[in-house]
């Protein structure tokens, strides 16, 4: 290595010092690095995060966890299907009148179609998160699109045992509610 070699290594490991010492500085006092594989609380990347800001929330299940009700029936009399709620344990009366949606799960829809309905429904989200205030209403009123087919179904469908989704129009307070919708679940897979 010659003298010039040795005086532009010095050089470059000054001016890599420097930077360096910048850098600290730069930082403000109260922040922090973090290490890889942690998000900004310090948990895990993937770990669930108590919410920190203020949100707008899309869809009326998501909004309202109250207002769905999800187990399998244990008893039917006339309208009216008495089930037993999977993340309460509680039992519910679940009545259904002619404005109720009642819906079958159907066949696994094409990839194809249910891409293009998710391509549409994240073009909506996109154009109402433009002006979320404004939109609060119109984002609320949105679901997103089943991977199935959904047949429209009847209360004869339905038996002791079948496993239902029923959503009220507001958060359920009493052990019986009028539906707006219920969905069949398919029964489960065989282990």
């Amino acid at each position: 290595m010659t003298p010039n070699h040795l005086k532009i290594l010095y050089v470059l490991n000054a001016l890599f010092f420097c930077a360096l010492i910048g850098l600290f500085l730069y930082i403000p006092s109260g922040s922090r690095v973090l290490p890889l594989g942690q998000n900004i609380s310090g948990a895990p990347i993937g770990a669930p995060q108590a919410a920190t800001t203020t949100s707008v929330v899309v869809g009326k299940s998501t909004n309202d966890p109250e207002a769905l009700k999800t187990g399998p029936i244990t008893q039917i009399n006339g309208g009216v299907l008495t089930i037993e709620d999977v993340i309460s344990a509680q039992t519910y009366a679940v009545s259904a009148n002619g404005d109720t949606k009642i819906q079958l799960i159907g066949s696994q829809k094409d990839p194809a179609k249910y891409k293009k309905e998710m391509d549409a429904y994240y073009a909506q989200i996109k154009l109402l998160m433009q002006d979320p205030i404004k939109n609060k209403d119109a984002l609320l009123l949105l679901t997103i699109p089943a991977p199935v087919e959904l047949q429209p179904g009847t209360l004869a469908d339905f038996a002791v045992g079948d496993s239902i989704e029923a959503t009220a129009a507001s958060p359920v307070t009493n052990k019986s509610f009028t539906a707006v919708k219920i969905v069949k679940l398919p029964p489960p897979a065989a282990k």
